[in-house]
């Protein structure tokens, strides 16, 4: 995602990396050149009265229809695009409150013996670390992203962890259920699993009393919220526009700004393949825009940008527990440190593009020692 400051006006006309115009400066200019071709056939008298006339009367009539009806089909389109975009980012959002509640929930609410406590936080913060992959390993899944190496070495998984989740693991399941559809996306399958471990961590808390029914049904509902947010996630990714919309308004607007200036080179003469840019640049690029929003979590300059709400989820989540830990007088060289913020681009997650510094791109350090803050940057 592009962050930038909507109060430069003049910074943000001159800018080109993010905006329409790479994805449609064929196409303008080849509207240019028709536009060209037409000033010249008109030139040589080879675009004669006829078309005079249907410019004059029944041409303009035509085309102010045509390009009405091509205006309000964009428009259709641009508003369902955005739509999508802003329903991902409201998911995204979504998920993210929901992952904090879990954590903050069962923060709040464990309790036990001073013998116990380090054992308590121990799994608190294996949980933590278990939720905070799902959240990465979804986003590596709408990505097609099978790798999850990364998320052992930054010390979020352990190889137990991953030889549950491991693909090879899922394959063994391929004779009991549809084996071409494990095999075609056998990632799909590795959130539904690490909701299983969750789910285990959880029933071990209440099992050792480490937190109430109560504390467990609230979590396990949110669990439950979670993986519908997933879900829809997945729809959103997983489900284009329709085809026959996007080919016919596409075929519609070929049409129109291809013969538009054979009707009007009559009156603008010369001037006509600077008129044909403009309006190529209007529909083209207001066609481009859709293209661009309409999946929103892919990995283009104006997705939405799974790091802002992920390596925030981390560093807020690990706050929450830290917190509980010094409460506990757990000392600090052993409490829960998120390290997501400084190693996201590790992750090959990131889609920024900034012209300054950003609440995620602010290094977090280990800790180390009882002198050092817990987390460092803003």
């Amino acid at each position: 995602m592009i962050i930038y400051d909507n109060r430069g006006f003049f910074a943000l006309l001159l800018r080109v990396k993010g905006t329409v115009y790479s994805g449609i400066f064929v196409r303008c200019l080849a509207a240019a050149l028709f536009g060209v071709l037409a000033a010249i056939l008109q030139d040589r008298g080879l675009v004669g009265a006829s078309t005079s006339y249907l410019t004059e009367g029944n041409f303009q009539m035509l085309y102010t229809f045509i390009g009405t009806v091509l205006g309000l089909m964009l428009s259709f389109r641009l508003s369902m695009a955005y739509n999508r975009w802003e329903e991902a980012n409201m998911q995204m959002g979504s998920f993210r409150q929901c992952t904090r509640n879990i954590i903050s929930s069962l923060a709040a609410h464990i309790s036990a013996s001073e013998d116990d406590i380090k054992d308590a936080m121990s799994v608190l913060r294996e949980m933590r670390h278990l939720i905070v992959s799902l959240c990465v390993l979804i986003i590596k899944d709408l990505h097609d992203d099978t790798n999850i190496e990364d998320l052992v070495s930054l010390g979020y998984l352990s190889p137990s962890n991953v030889d549950h989740i491991s693909e090879s693991r899922v394959h063994l399941f391929a004779d009991h259920i549809s084996a071409s559809h494990v095999e075609a996306r056998p990632a799909r399958v590795r959130p539904a699993l690490l909701t299983v471990l969750i789910r285990q961590k959880l029933k071990e808390l209440v099992k050792k009393r480490y937190v109430g029914s109560e504390v467990f049904a609230t979590s396990e509902a949110r669990i439950d919220e979670l993986s519908r947010v997933f879900s829809s996630l997945l729809r959103i990714a997983a489900t284009p526009m329709p085809f026959i919309m996007n080919h016919f308004l596409k075929v519609i607007m070929a049409l129109y700004v291809f013969t538009v200036p054979f009707g009007i080179v009559a009156h603008l003469k010369w001037l006509t393949p600077v008129a044909l840019l403009v309006i190529s640049l209007l529909f083209f690029g207001a066609d481009q825009i859709a293209v661009e929003i309409e999946e929103p979590l892919g990995q283009d300059l104006n997705d939405i940008d799974p790091a802002f709400h992920i390596v925030r989820l981390d560093i807020e989540t690990a706050a929450m527990v830290a917190h509980i830990q010094h409460m506990n007088k757990i000392p600090r060289r052993d409490q829960d440190v998120p390290t997501l913020a400084s190693n996201w681009h590790h992750l090959e997650l990131d889609n920024s593009v900034t012209s300054g510094t950003t609440p995620y791109q602010h290094p977090v350090r280990p800790v180390i020692s009882d002198e050092q803050p817990l987390l460092s940057g803003r």
